[in-house]
Parts: C-alpha cells; structure tokens; sequence
C-alpha cells in the first residue's frame, strides 16, 4: 500500500550505511503504526563480516574447517551468573563476550601449535566487513542502485488511515535521520483512494444540482427541491451504518456502488413531489382565481396535510415496491464465489444497503419534508411551455402503442434478438481497468540472470522510462524483497511508475497512448514487457499465478515437456491478433553445478556423506555461523574460502577436504564434526582432493517448480494490445484480413483435424510411398477451408505437437475429409496414386518456382508428367529434404 525510498543528498552514506537506517531504525518505527503488518527491505547492501580462510594455511596447521566454524561460534556469546550480594543489594552477574569489530573476530583462538602458541583467525585467513549476497534490487529514476521499504498492511485494517499514520510517522522520523538522508514515496495508495472519494462527493452533488434544475424547469419551485436533496445524504448515511454494522470497509468497490445507487435513490422523491403538487394544484384551485399559479397558503394546515397523506398513499406503496425490487436485484451478486464473490460483494452490498434506505425515506421521510417545504404559490403544470410539448409528443405515441399491443411486444423481441448480433462482435473483459493513477511494468527475462545483469537492465530500462514527460519517479525492483509474501527472481522485475497529474501531460495523451508510447520505448532483447497496474497486477497474481490479465496453463508430471509444449504454446499465441507480448515460463532453465559424492571413494578415506557436504556448504556457499550483537543492530559472520578458489568448476575439483586417518584414534565423523578430535592433538594429517571423493558436472534444472493441485505447472503469459481485450474466435473474413500465417486460424475450434508432413514415417491412404512422405500431428487450431474457397495458410509442426506456426515453402493442404499437409520439393510426379501432384493451389512455393496452377488431377498429371524428377517420386525417395522445423 505504501513505498519508500531513502536517499542522501550528501553523498556521504553508502549503500550499506543506508541499508543499516532501514533495518534497524526505520523498520521498528513503522511497524508500530496501527494497521502496519511488516515492512520488507530491498535493495542496497547488508553488513556483513566476511571470514575469507586460506587452504593452504589451513592444511599447514592441520585444522578442519568446522573447527574454525565451532570456534568462531563460542566466541560470540553473553552469559548470566545470576546474582552476588554486595553492601545489601543485588549485582546481577554477567559474562560479556559478544563480537563488536573486525579486530574482535581477528583475535579469536582457534587451536595452538605444538609448541604453545595460540593460533588466531587472523592466521587463516583474512577478515573483512563486506556486503552479504543479495537476492533483491533496487532502483530510483534510473540512477543505480537504492535502498526502499515496502509497507504491507494487516488484512482488514483502513488502509487510507493506516497510510496516514505512516506518512505522519515518516514526518516524525525525519528529523533523526542523518543530515541529507530523505525519505521519498514513490508509491502511495492514499492518493487512489481520496480520488475515489472526491469522485463519490462529486457525484452527490451533481445529483443534487440535477434534481433542484429538474425541480425548477418542470415544477417551477425551489423548496420542492430540498425534499429530493435531502433524501440523498441521509440515506447514504444510513447506508453507511448498515456498512459498519456489517462489517464492511469503504474500498473502492463499495464506494462504486453508492455510484450506481445514487441515480435511483430520488427517483421515488421526484415522483411523490410531483403528484403532491397535483393534489395541491386541485385542492387550492377550486378556492383560488384561474391563472398561471396557485396559492396553496389559502389551505388550512389540516387540508395541506390531507393532501400530503392523499399523495403519500397514492403513489407510495408503488414506489415503495419498485425499490425494492432495485433492492432485491444485485442479491444473485452474493452467490459469486472465489475471485468474483470477493471482487463485487462490496459493491452489492452497499448498493443494497443504499436502495433499502431510499426504499425506507420514501414512505417516511419524504412525506415528512414534502408537508414542511411544498408550501407557497405553486406553477400550474398545463402553464409550463416545456410540460406542454412533452404531453403533445407523448400522448400520440402512447395510443398507437396501446392500439397495437402486439404489434409493440413484437418489435420490442425482434429489437432483442437483433441485439445478439453487436453482443457477439463486442470484447470485454471480466472487470474494466481501473485508472489507478501508477502504472506497474513487470518485465520478464529468461531465468538464471546474475544480479549484475538484473542491475544493468533495470537501470537502462528505469533511465528510458523517467524520460517521458508525463512520468514523476521511476521506482524499479528486480529479485526479491526481504519478506516471505514475495518469493521473486532476478528474471521477475517490478517497476512502479508514478505519474503527474493529468492536467501536467501533453494535450490528447491519455492512459492507454502513454502506455503504448512507454512500450514501444523500452524495448530490450531477451526483456518481454508486460503492463499493468499495481492493485490489478496483484489481484492477478494472487488469484490464477500468472502475471497478466489472460495466460494458459499446462499441467504435467515431466517438466521437460511442460517446457516443450509452453514453448509450442508460444509460439501459437504470438501469431493471435492483437498480442503485444507473449512469454513462456522455462521450467528447465536453471543452470547448475551438481556436485555427486562417491560413496565407496568417500569410505576409503573414512568420510561419510556428510562430511563432504558441510565442506561444500561453507567452503563454497559460505555459511552464516552466528551474529554480532552491535547494540539493536545485528550482522551475520560468514566462512568460506576465496573468491578465486571457488569460481569454476576446474577449481572445485581442488578443494582440500580433510580426512580422518589413523583408525580408532579419530572419534566423532572423520574430524569434520562439531567438537570432533582427530590423531596428533587434534590436528588433521590428511587432505583428500573434492575432486578424488565427488564429481563436478554442469546440469540443467528447474529454476522455479511450481505447482497445482497435484501436478507441476508452467505458465504462458499474454499481454495484449491497447485495442484488444480478449480472445475471441475469428471467422474467415477476419483471419484474411489479418493476413499472413494468421489468416487461417480460428481460435476455439476442437475439430480433431489430421495434418501430415514428410519425414514423419506414419503410413496414411493408399499409396505405397505414403510412409515416407507424411506425419501425423494433432492441430485444433486449423480452420476447415469452405467449399470454392482458397486454400487456408497452415502451419508446420513438430510429430505429435501442438501448434500454429509460418509455414514453409513448397506445403500444401491438401485431401478431402481427412486433411494432411504435403511438403514436397517440386510440384507434380508421382504415378497417380500419391498426392505429389494434386490440384489446388499451394501456400508456398520454393524460390525460383513457378507458382502452381488449379487444375484437374489427370491433366495436371499430363502437363508435368515430363518434368517429373527422379527424387519426387511416391513410391522410391523422399521429396527433397524435409521441411525446417519452426518449433526448434
């Protein structure tokens, strides 16, 4: 709900200094405001201290690696004493030993020579303060790197007041940071919701202005006015009662429904004024002179109550019953489930919350106010002009209607039923974009990208977006943030763009043109975009796991294929109209260096599994073995070998690791356990080689497994244009006047159609050579072609695929119920069996043929019978080479 950035204008803190501020100041104040759930870190560095241990020194004093570990670990510690007595009072005893600085861990006693020296850390290696290893990023406006916070709310709590509280205690907070240090939002939702509530208070009185001009131009009376007017904010105040006694926030949903409920919530005040000025009309005429107005004053109050009672029932118990019907209608809301339950239940239930109270305030208060405020000299409704001419076009209308009733009933159905036929052309969506005022670009790259990689493309793409004049601050995010809720790769990048008010953009620039003007913008290689809004992004996410408003998911046990077909699915998707971007999740993508331990080679050498494995933890990984205590700020003390000792796999395979050796003098797991000994005082006599004990391999695997329900899953992401909303089946007109590849595709059809193409070895018809030539591959997506019609574009497709993708030259579609698609390298041969040489034309041609020509099979056989070459033969060889795979 809220973002923030810290920036110093100074320039005298870095990364990690600013890092610190985060974690361990501005965090804790946050989370104590009323409603805060966590606030996530990202970007930045975090302190870290850094034990950097040299082998060689290590294989010089005999010292395991997990004695370093054990050793550093019971150097960092606070103890209690409980208490001693001291002159009458209690001094509670403690034993400090806790890690303050670099010369503290440098200092710490690891073993002793045998001679009695103390062998210090300082002697194995090097200590140093360093960044720990980051998993998440950040950037401000294109400039580098930057630290933020993320705040997240309590499920249930205000959001507008808890953001409130947040700014207001950002604001107190300012004046403790460091000099130069401000706290920028970069993204703020209090903003969606005051629009939200400025636009319901524009709406009342609108309304209001609406009625009390309606009022004067047809009744010619100001007070009658306050009677609707008034009608409106009590009953939304009732409505909102009945919201609390629900339990019921004002969201933007609720609030939309007070929207949709205020134009029917005076109607019933409008008709009851109206018929109250035609009982007073009659009831103070037959008293007064004929003229333009009446004066009821001459009615006695007991008379001008008669007739606010004779009105009331009149039309009240009518009225009364036609909002409840409006009441009663969005009930069928409530049985929604999931997504759309949780979506417009709010909206439903204020709606009928606000109809229920003007349902109640038009049999009692509106009878109350009508006898207070329609009092005075009333206009006559036959002396209004504009009432006149309306009564002159109405009554004709309404006797022809009524003369021919079934006439009326039979042009209402037909209008109906012609109404299917725009319906049908009309996209939609499930829920109109909401403007929320930010935009959010969540780019996808392939997985596996280095976080010097995700840094550079953030920036470029952060720098690109900042240059658009109606942009404010650029926000961007790649990896993840330090909170549970946001399990994010490098490949996963989120960028919240803030805009300036719309009265600061350039004259015709809307939404939907600056989004099109930002992706045609940011376009990098290997970077798929992909746009929406923050609160609508996140919906999506939660609901389906896909991170754009439409996408398909493939279910199955193997991830290889999962990744073949979402690959195919791709491929398929690129070629609808109206796509902007298409991007397949790789489910085997990962990139990794497995490290296979040798059991049997490991026992000759008296190492189990385990010990092999804690070597490869620390030494290579780095282990994070305690922390410091630096008053409320804590930092982690990581081991490990060095950066050049550890960077390629051929070094890997060098790696020391020490054996137990000596039978029953060594205890514990080969010297390599916690507070294990080993032979000559505890000292390691030997080192096995990684390389003698496991082997090295580069592998690839998953980089994300994601499932659902009981199979793994992989996700095909589609954003479409700024024009197309849907995916919707296309007949024949449309696909021709798409062109290209797509012309012959019509989405939605599962017609089971049987394509072949050469090379497969599949035997189809009746010739002898049909085994060579043609493969059989499943494709619901080809569209039959009609009678007389030309011959549809079709695709070329891997054995057994699925797909739609451009197709090659020399392929034809060719039989009749069965279709199978021909590749053959020339057009004609054959001995009248095959189908080499069938008539019809093709959808492609080899460079430098001639096109081929519609005819019948026997004279096309006659006319190309002499250029038929030995290679294009049914029944002998294949035609040519096979055509290329698009699929990959």
């Amino acid at each position: 709900m809220f973002q923030y950035a810290l920036e110093d204008t100074t320039g005298r803190l870095d990364l990690a200094e600013l890092r610190g501020l985060q974690d361990w100041y501005l965090r804790y104040q946050l989370t104590a405001v009323p409603g805060v759930a966590e606030v996530a870190a990202i970007g930045g560095f975090e302190k870290q201290y850094q034990v950097d241990l040299d082998p060689s020194r290590l294989q010089a004093y005999g010292i395991p690696i997990t004695r370093v570990m054990s050793a550093v670990q019971n150097a960092n510690s606070d103890v209690g004493a409980m208490v001693v007595e001291l002159a009458e009072r209690e001094h509670m005893v403690r034993g400090l030993g806790y890690l303050k600085s670099i010369a503290d861990l440098e200092n710490v006693v690891v073993g002793a020579t045998s001679a009695g020296t103390p062998i210090r850390l300082a002697e194995l290696g090097r200590v140093t303060v360093g960044p720990a290893v980051r998993r998440g990023i950040a950037d401000l406006d294109g400039r580098g790197d930057a630290v933020g916070g993320i705040v997240v709310m309590r499920f249930g709590e205000n959001a507008l007041s808890t953001i409130n509280g947040v700014k207001q205690r950002l604001r107190d907070i300012q004046g403790g940071l460091p000099p130069g240090v401000v706290i920028r939002p970069v993204y703020d939702r209090s903003d969606l919701i005051l629009r939200a509530i400025h636009t319901l208070r524009g709406k009342l009185l609108e309304e209001s202005l609406i009625v009390a001009l309606v009022c004067l131009v047809f009744l010619g009376h100001a007070r009658s006015a306050l009677v609707a007017i008034l009608t409106l904010p009590v009953g939304i105040l009732l409505a909102f009662l009945a919201m609390r006694w629900a339990g019921a926030g004002a969201d933007i949903m609720s609030l939309g429904g007070i929207a949709i409920a205020i134009g029917a919530m005076i109607d019933a005040a409008i008709v009851m004024v109206e018929n109250m000025h035609k009982h007073l009309e009659r009831a103070a005429g037959a008293r007064g002179a004929a003229g333009r107005t009446v004066d009821t004053d001459v009615l006695t109050a007991a008379e001008r109550w008669e007739s606010v009672l004779a009105s009331s029932r009149e039309v009240g118990p009518a009225l009364f019953f036609s909002l409840l019907i409006i009441t009663v209608s969005f009930i069928p809301v409530f049985a929604l489930e999931g997504q759309e339950g949780r979506l417009f239940e709010p909206l439903a239930l204020t709606k009928t919350f606000a109809m229920a109270a003007a349902s109640l305030l038009a049999v009692t208060l509106v009878p109350v106010t009508m006898g207070f405020f329609v009092r005075g000299r009333l206009l006559r409704e036959h002396a209004n002009p504009l009432n006149r001419l309306l009564v002159a076009l109405y009554r004709p209308v309404i006797g022809v209607v009524l003369r021919h009733r079934a006439v009326t009933l039979a042009v209402a159905a037909a209008a109906l039923i012609l109404t299917w036929v725009p319906w049908t052309r009309i996209g939609g969506e499930f829920m109109p974009p909401l403007d929320e005022g930010t935009i959010l670009y969540m780019p996808t790259t392939l997985p596996g990208a280095s976080v010097a990689r995700a840094r550079e493309l953030l920036r470029i793409q952060d720098a690109l977006i900042r240059q658009v004049p109606e942009v404010d601050h650029v926000f961007g995010k790649a990896g993840r943030a330090e909170t549970a809720t946001d399990p994010a790769g490098f490949d996963m990048m989120e960028t919240t763009i803030s805009l300036k008010p719309e009265a600061q953009w350039r004259p015709g620039m809307t939404t939907e043109k600056l989004v099109s003007q930002l992706d045609s913008l940011v376009r990098i290689p290997g970077v798929t975009n992909a746009w929406t809004m923050p609160i609508k992004g996140r919906i999506d996410m939660l609901a389906t796991g896909i991170r754009t408003p439409v996408g398909i998911k493939i279910f199955g046990p193997d991830l290889a294929t999962l990744e073949r077909l979402g690959r195919e699915a791709e491929a398929a998707v690129r070629m609808v109209p109206g796509t902007r971007s298409v991007f397949a999740e790789r489910a085997v993508s990962g990139y990794y260096l497995d490290i296979a331990v040798d059991r049997a080679a490991a026992a000759r050498h008296g190492l189990n599994v385990g010990d092999v494995q804690t070597v490869i933890a620390t030494a290579i990984g780095g282990m994070t073995i305690t922390q410091t205590v630096e008053g409320r700020e804590r930092y982690g003390v990581r081991v490990r070998y060095p950066q050049e000792l550890r960077d390629a796999p051929e070094h890997l395979v060098d790696l020391l690791i020490p054996a137990a050796h000596g039978g029953s003098e060594a205890t514990g797991s080969g010297g390599m356990g916690m507070g294990a000994t080993t032979p000559a005082g505890g000292r390691v006599q030997a080192y096995v080689p990684l390389g003698q004990v496991a082997t090295v391999q580069e592998v690839a695997g998953p980089m994300v497994v994601r499932t659902g329900g009981d199979a793994h899953r992989v996700g095909l992401h589609r954003r479409g244009g700024p024009r197309h909303r849907e995916l919707r089946g296309r007949g024949p007109a449309d696909g021709a006047r798409h062109g290209g590849a797509a012309a012959g595709v019509h989405h939605g059809v599962e017609r089971a159609v049987r394509v072949h193409g050469a090379g497969g070895g599949h035997p189809q018809g009746g010739g002898a050579g049909h085994a060579r030539h043609h493969r059989p591959a499943a494709l619901p997506q080809l569209r039959e072609p009609g009678a007389g019609g030309h011959r549809a574009p079709v695709a070329a497709v891997r054995a057994g695929g699925r797909g739609v993708v451009p197709v090659p030259a020399g392929v034809q579609l060719v039989g009749g119920r069965g279709r199978r698609l021909h590749c053959a390298a020339r057009r004609g041969g054959g001995d009248g069996g095959g189908d080499a040489h069938l008539p019809g034309p093709g959808v492609g041609r080899a460079p430098g043929r001639a096109p081929h020509r519609a005819g019948t099979h026997r004279g096309h056989h006659r006319r190309r019978r002499r250029a038929r070459a030995p290679q294009d033969d049914d029944r002998h060889r294949h035609h040519g080479r096979p055509p290329a795979d698009p699929l990959g």
